[in-house]
């Protein structure tokens, strides 16, 4: 694992910026390659200005990539609680070259999903509670 980061500003107004370098590691029973990530805080602000997670299966190589907004309010706030827009995650998220497989491992939302993604898949999610995940899944699959 490789951490990079550099710290500024004041306690009222912090800044960072980090980079992160993670090579075979996991997150529950789900493994990976690689996860890369460049992360900036701006005051009560975190900018992902690129998260990435890339696994080679079967000769193939999957990409999941994210990036935007996360106000430090959103990860801290109670579960259901009302945020105002500005207090809102906001991040795109992206299967590239991906298997929607992938999906029932990190959601509880979904029970099964087969077939590779072509080129890519994507979709915005903005809220506040802890489970936005799941919010964004429901949301891409669930409406009918």
């Amino acid at each position: 694992m490789n951490i990079e980061a550099q710290f500024g500003g004041t306690v009222n107004h912090p800044s960072a910026e980090a980079s992160v370098e993670i090579s075979s590691g996991g997150v529950g029973t789900s493994a990976f390659d690689t996860m890369t990530g460049l992360f900036k805080l701006r005051g009560p602000v975190i900018e992902v200005q690129q998260f990435i997670v890339q696994k080679t299966q079967g000769g193939k190589l999957y990409k999941a990539s994210a990036y935007g907004m996360i106000p430090l309010r959103a990860v801290t706030s109670s579960f259901g609680e009302s945020l105002e827009e500005y207090d809102q995650m906001n991040l795109q998220l992206s299967l590239d070259d991906g298997d929607l497989g992938l999906l029932p491992v990190i959601s509880d939302s979904v029970d099964w999903a087969v077939g590779e993604t072509q080129n890519a898949f994507s979709g915005r999610f903005a809220c506040g509670a802890v489970n936005c995940w799941n919010t964004w899944i429901e949301g891409c699959f669930c409406q009918a």
